[in-house]
């Protein structure tokens, strides 16, 4: 019986080889690899299936025909097997493995039919187990069928950590089949410490960023003991915190605390996979991005609790060193800390570098430095009573006093309203009586009338005195003065005759040659004293303030005890940087005291002669929390001014003290200096605030910042001579950052420094506001948005393909691939061209010395020649429509397919007493912004302006905005005005494209390119130089390639795979080749910098609304496919039948 059970099975082995010998599986080909039909065209969705059916039923009904007639795509992403020799029936082994297993079915009386066809996949063997056929016993085929199910069984554990579920899959035999699945996630502390420092390594090693960790315990447990498995087995980790959108790696950490990378994935479900050889701990790495954010905290260590004074913030790729934090000048690191990624903290041990792989906060606790320093300061000695000179010769007594003195800088005397030194009070005497009439009544700061010029009775102040600071470091004050702090002596000549011998005395003398001494302690600078040029010690802070007790001239006739009647000034300057700290001034003492903070806010104000009076300021509240200051306004340079004056002959008080980050002390004058400002505002004045600006030393390449403030006042301090560039790098919230630069001009004066602002060829001054002020205006209130043509289902434009390839190891490469396009088969694109035309009377020059032929010519023949190459265009529905312009403007051809008017002739548009043939930019326009209000909402607009001239005229409007005349100079001088108005149209525009050409030598229209600044957000622009007609025909090529290469972009790849195909893992690799097959690893982005593949094209794994798995290959929204290149996306497949079905795709792209 055992022996005819042999004999059938071998007869029925040998009729099934010859079966196969005469038939071929799909899929089959001399290459190796699959293939099935391909369209060269991209399909709709029910296109694509119906065809993948017909390729299906074509192959079954053909058989082996298919696989000879169909050609393999020229690309191959993955590498296929050598050409094996056709297989004899002597040879079954080397079918391929899916034809084996209805050829090898143990032989028994029952026919092989009846075996159930679900079974047929446990049933089939591998090419290991397939040998055993030959040695079948007599079992049935029910027994051969569960036995080999049996064999190829798969076991699933499944455990639930916390919200983590951990499921397990082994082939059977892998582990036994009492084991138990054990999970526990990992939260000691010293434990979690040991994993994260491993974790690090790796990350620093494989250059990664870690957004989070979650560490598990992963082992089995067969009676209470560990076993480990006798094959990799496959472990899914599913967690919240893992979306599908994200990368994860998977680490297996040993007893050594040594990471390996698992080489894990996230599968379009979001579940982390990965194959585990053994068990222990298993680390899931959440990924991060390409850079890590790290926020340095910087604390005074000394204070409890302490206390905040620096911060700052760096982007660092993962794994670079921090090694330059320490940013504090007056501070000595103690120690620091970083964040886990836990949100615990923990200590840096070596803090001469600090490398990160996460976001994390960094805190540095600072230890203040302590020194003794000395600053620049400026005395001013007055007299008072210098001396009475008898009169003589019919002329009357002179009372030689500093209170004669006048200052240009501040008003006249009215009113008998002087500010004086020394009280009017008649009773003390501490002025002569020509003196005493000066009065000042005002408010004190307890609401009181009090005189300005006698002493209040206590330590209420005076406010309102002084004015300002100007720009070139002038105090003004808001009453007449003798000059408190003028910067020059003043002498008279005492006594003697008409023929001389008289003595110098001195109603003011200026002292530059003493210092103040200050006790530093971090960045807080309290003021010990004074000393003189010798560095003697002259005087302390405090009580018994008198500085200039040595230099008491002999002839003071006032007081004798002290010398009570000076002043004195100094500059703080400092920068904000990344400074967060307390930033504060304060002062206690007598008389006035005054700080300034960059030459216009008084910040505090103790006029008046009083006793001791005390007052602290907050800097914060003037210059901005420094957590909403931009980077501007952290590097802008702020000077803080201080004015003190003791001219109450009394008691003398000073104490100082502030605290500024790094903050110097100078000098006024001991370099000359000088200060710059202006407003920024919009075309109708009103100041712009936020604006930034940066100021940069042409000879020194030194760069200062500032920004607008809520006035729209933009400040410059401590300027020295020379010349330097202004460029605005960031326009305010809704406005448009100007391209042009402007000179700023530092000269010497009559021994000052005097500073002036021009445009950007450094001979035409900036214009002014009424009050004097320079003006720089925002080109464009809130930019118009271009129109946005609508989204269009491509169907035939992009060639696309799909195909397989048989690896080595029994699985698939499933590839899609899609390339660039130029134009549509069945969209046509819809084009507005309108051509703004300059018919002013420069336009009938010649082009050039060797070009005689006139600019109108050129222009004419040009924009004609447009017209023509967009009309051939079969992918192109253009309309187009012309402007003209001069000193006005008007239409000469509305919207039209039809035939296009253009200009006859030059100056056709006089009007407001002006006449024709001007050059008014922003005349044109408005006419332009009518057409294009006008077009079709749907089409593509292009703005082509044409000029051979920089814009002279303007339109005067009135506080309606109505035109109530031209304004401008006499026609053939650039306008600012003109321009800035030009600017402000524009950006009330609404096109796609916007493009200036110049006309005939660049010379005369230097300023036309400045005008595509102001184009709305989201408009192209270019500028073009036609100095001759080859740069005009350039010109128009470009502008031409423009509107109608129409470039792929949003597109978005989709392919869903058929229930009968499994990826083997999520690892999707993406190739770009072009025309001659070359590998493209760099793709140029929307601003035409090259960079990586990567950063243009993701892809994804994702399940559909039907469980099915797509696979993903998406573009940047605004990169253009590029026409001859070709895009591969690759995936593994596991299986292989129904392979011709393994897809339907869809593409979608944006005009």
């Amino acid at each position: 019986m055992k022996s005819r059970n042999k004999k059938r099975l071998l007869a029925l082995v040998l009729c099934m080889v010859v079966a196969i010998s005469n038939s071929s599986f799909i899929f089959a080909s001399e290459t190796g690899q699959a293939e099935y039909p391909q369209e060269a065209e991209v399909q709709t969705q029910d296109e694509a299936v119906a065809d993948d059916m017909d390729v299906a039923a074509y192959a079954a009904d053909e058989g082996q025909a298919v696989a000879e007639e169909q050609t393999a795509p020229v690309e191959q992403v993955a590498e296929e097997p050598a050409a094996e020799p056709e297989t004899t029936a002597a040879a079954p082994a080397e079918q391929p493995a899916a034809e084996v297993p209805a050829a090898e079915q143990p032989t028994t009386e029952a026919p092989a039919a009846e075996t159930p066809a679900a079974q047929e996949p446990a049933a089939v063997p591998t090419e290991e187990t397939a040998p055993a056929a030959e040695n079948a016993t007599a079992e049935t085929p029910e027994e051969d069928a569960t036995q080999a199910e049996a064999e190829n069984q798969q076991l699933t554990w499944s455990q639930v950590v916390g919200n983590t579920t951990v499921n397990v899959t082994a082939e059977a035999g892998a582990l036994p089949a009492d084991a138990q699945l054990s999970v526990t996630e990992i939260t000691a502390e010293d434990e979690v410490k040991e994993i994260e420092k491993a974790v690090e390594e790796k990350a620093i090693e494989e250059q990664f960023s870690i957004k989070n960790i979650f560490s598990y315990d992963i082992k089995f447990l067969v009676n209470g003991s560990e076993v480990q498995p006798t094959t990799p087995v496959q472990v899914s980790v599913d967690t919240p915190e893992i979306t599908p959108s994200e990368n994860a790696a998977v680490l297996h950490v040993d007893d050594n605390n040594v990471a390996e990378d698992m080489k894990g994935a996230v599968d379009g479900e979001g579940k982390v996979v990965f194959d585990a050889p053994h068990f222990s701990k298993y680390v899931i790495v959440q990924k991060g991005d390409a850079k890590v954010n790290v926020t340095i905290e910087y604390y005074d260590d000394t204070q409890n609790p302490k206390t905040m004074i620096y911060a700052s913030k760096k982007e660092l790729s993962p794994g670079e060193s921090i090694s330059n934090y320490d940013i504090a000048d007056n501070w000595n690191i103690n120690w620091a800390e970083k964040s886990t990624t836990d949100g615990k903290f923990e200590s840096i041990s070596n803090l001469d570098e600090i490398q990160v792989v996460s976001d994390c906060i960094i805190r540095v606790y600072y230890t203040p430095q302590e020194k003794t320093l000395a600053g620049s300061i400026t005395f001013y000695d007055y007299t008072v009573k210098a001396g009475k000179q008898d009169g003589s010769w019919g002329f009357s007594d002179t009372y030689y006093s500093f209170n004669q003195l006048t200052n240009d800088k501040s008003p006249e005397v009215s009113e008998n309203k002087k500010l004086i030194a020394g009280t009017n009070d008649s009773n003390v005497g501490q002025n002569y009586p020509e003196y005493q009439q000066y009065k000042i009544s005002l408010p004190d700061s307890k609401g009181n009338t009090k005189d300005a010029n006698c002493y209040t009775g206590g330590d209420s102040t005076i406010p309102g005195l002084l004015k300002k600071i100007d720009d070139n470091g002038n105090v003004i004050f808001n009453y007449a003065e003798p000059g408190f702090f003028v910067d020059s002596d003043y002498s008279v000549q005492f006594g003697g005759s008409i023929f001389g011998g008289g003595k110098k005395r001195f109603l003011r003398k200026v002292y530059k040659d003493y210092t103040l001494e200050f006790a530093r302690k971090g960045d807080t600078y309290t003021l010990n004293g004074v000393r003189n040029k010798d560095n003697g010690w002259v005087t302390g802070a405090g009580n018994n303030f008198y500085p200039l007790d040595s230099e008491l001239p002999s002839y003071e006739e006032s007081e004798r005890s002290h010398n009570y009647y000076f002043g004195m000034r100094y500059d703080v300057t400092f920068k904000i940087g990344d400074y967060v700290g307390p930033l504060n001034y304060k002062f206690t003492g007598d008389d006035d005291l005054w700080v300034v903070l960059d030459g216009k806010k008084i910040v505090i104000d103790l006029g008046g002669i009083h006793s001791a009076a005390e007052k602290t300021v907050d800097l914060w509240q003037y210059i901005g929390q420094a957590a909403n200051l931009t980077e501007a306004q952290k590097q802008q340079t702020h000077t803080l001014t201080i004015l003190y004056m003791e001219r109450g002959a009394g008691a003398s008080n000073c104490e100082m003290k502030f605290t500024l980050p790094s903050a110097k002390i100078q000098q006024v004058d001991k370099t000359k200096m000088t200060n710059i400002s202006f407003y920024k505002t919009d075309a109708e004045g009103k100041g712009l605030p936020g604006a930034q600006f940066s100021l940069t030393n042409d000879s020194t390449k030194t760069t200062m910042y500032a920004a607008s403030e809520s006035d729209g006042l933009v400040q410059f301090q401590q300027l020295v001579a020379g010349t330097y560039t202004l460029t605005e790098t960031q326009a305010p919230d809704g406005y448009v950052t100007p391209t042009k630069t402007w000179k700023v001009k530092v000269t010497a004066n009559s021994g000052s420094l005097s500073a002036k602002i021009y445009q950007a060829d450094g001979r035409t001054e900036l214009g002014k506001l009424t009050g004097g002020e320079y003006q720089i205006i925002n080109s464009a209130s809130t930019p118009v948005q271009p129109p946005t043509p609508g989204i269009v289902e491509t169907k035939k434009e992009l060639s696309h393909e799909k195909y397989i390839a048989k690896n080595k190891d029994g699985t698939y490469n499933l590839t899609l691939n899609v390339s660039g396009a130029v134009g549509s088969e069945s969209y046509a694109n819809m084009l507005d061209v309108l051509f703004v035309m300059d018919t002013s009377n420069s336009m009938e020059r010649a082009m050039n010395s060797t070009n005689r032929s006139s600019r109108f010519d050129n222009q004419q023949k040009s924009c004609r020649r447009c017209c023509c190459q967009i009309e051939k265009q079969e992918n192109v529905d253009a309309q187009f429509a012309v402007v003209s312009f001069d000193t006005q403007a008007g239409i000469e051809t509305e919207w039209t397919k039809d035939s296009i008017k253009y200009p006859t002739g030059v100056g056709n548009y006089s009007g407001y007493n002006k006449k024709a043939g001007g050059t008014n930019y922003e005349a044109g326009l408005i006419k332009a912004k009518e057409l294009l209000d006008r077009g079709r909402t749907d089409a593509t607009k292009i703005v082509v302006f044409l000029s051979d001239g920089d814009p002279t005229f303007y339109y005067k409007k009135d506080s309606q905005g109505n035109i109530t005349g031209i304004g401008g100079g006499d026609g053939n001088s650039y306008s600012d005005i003109a321009m800035t108005n030009a600017q402000t149209q524009l950006s009330k525009m609404s096109m796609n494209y916007f493009y200036t050409v110049g006309v005939g030598p660049k010379d005369s229209y230097d300023h036309l390119s400045n005008l595509i600044s102001s184009a709305p957000i989201g408009t192209v622009t270019g500028s073009y130089n036609g100095t001759d007609s080859s740069n005009l025909k350039n010109a128009f090529d470009s502008i031409i390639r423009d509107a109608t290469d129409l470039l792929c972009t949003e597109v978005t790849v989709t392919d869903t795979l058929t229930d009968e195909v499994e990826l083997a893992d999520q690892k999707l690799q993406v190739v770009v080749k072009d025309e001659t097959g070359k590998v493209i690893n760099k793709l140029k982005n929307a601003s035409g910098n090259e960079v990586d593949v990567s950063d243009i094209i993701t892809t994804q794994t994702q399940k559909d609304s039907d469980g099915k798995t797509q696979i993903i290959m998406r573009f940047k929204s605004d990169y253009k496919l590029e026409s001859g290149y070709t895009y591969y996306v690759t995936a593994k497949s596991g299986q292989q039948q129904k392979l011709s079905e393994v897809s339907e795709s869809k593409i979608y792209r944006r005009w």
